[in-house]
């Protein structure tokens, strides 16, 4: 039995430890400037009711070994749907297939898929499991 190698993708908001402080420095001539977080790479979001300021992160597990294969981070502003790409990019050869979840759906994601000739496994109808 040929069993296909396929690829489960999430994402997670991981908090920045920097606090995201906006404060106003005055040097001693009078002249005012902005100073933001000392994480400038952070975005605030807004997930349910909860707001959070730092990352999302997204990894892609292999469904034959539950391994990572890939894991990235981008700020947290960033929409899932608009990074999918990028994560299926970067993942290794013979991976056959892609599961994740509603967050990434789109047409565009499918189509995406299809050109590169990966299973929608969501769309099989499948179940994974290592």
């Amino acid at each position: 039995m040929n069993k296909a190698r396929g690829a489960i993708i999430d994402a997670s908001i991981i908090e920045a430890v920097a606090r995201p402080n906006r404060t106003v420095e005055v040097e001693p001539e009078g002249k005012a400037t902005l100073k933001d977080s000392a994480d400038g790479d952070a975005r605030w979001v807004k997930k349910g009711k909860h707001a959070f300021f730092g990352y999302r992160v997204y990894v892609a597990v292999d469904t034959e070994d539950a391994f990572i294969d890939t894991a990235m981070a981008r700020p947290a502003n960033e929409s899932e749907t608009k990074q999918f790409k990028r994560v299926v990019r970067k993942l290794p050869l013979g991976v056959d297939g892609v599961l994740a979840d509603k967050g990434f759906a789109s047409a565009e994601n499918r189509q995406y898929l299809k050109r590169k000739r990966f299973a929608d496994l969501a769309q099989c109808g499948r179940i994974i499991a290592p």
